[in-house]
């Protein structure tokens, strides 16, 4: 038979090892919970797709290419005819990140030619 100090520290050591046990358990349990939560995605270098709406003072003569359009905006953001919308505007699209958007915008709206250029967005009520 075991004395009462043996069995004592036989307690104490099995109570240790299941801390330790339930300790390494809830460590592995964050762990594996913040790596599903960070899920990682190859960040795209190119700045997103953003469209312009170009209305051009004489609606009766076809809209000038996206290359025209490109060059009368100054920058080395190039731009394509996406199509021609109601009223005469035209939409125009090409990477361009939000600061290169509102250069092209002003720059546009400068023209003579440009009833009004502006940046083709969601509106919500």
């Amino acid at each position: 038979m075991q004395c009462a100090r043996h069995a004592r520290a036989g307690g104490a050591a099995e109570t240790r090892l299941a801390r330790s046990w339930s300790g390494g358990l809830y460590l592995v349990s964050v762990t594996v919970l913040a790596l599903a939560c960070t899920h990682a995605t190859p960040a795209d270098p190119r700045p997103p797709t953003t469209r312009i709406i170009v209305k051009f003072a004489d609606a009766a003569r076809p809209a000038p290419d996206a290359l025209q359009v490109s060059q009368a905006a100054g920058g080395p953001v190039k731009l394509r005819h996406t199509r021609q919308m109601s009223g005469g505007a035209h939409l125009y699209s090409g990477r361009m990140n939000k600061k290169q958007r509102a250069v092209i915008v002003r720059k546009l709206n400068r023209r003579p030619e440009v009833d009004y250029a502006e940046a083709d967005r969601k509106l919500s009520y």
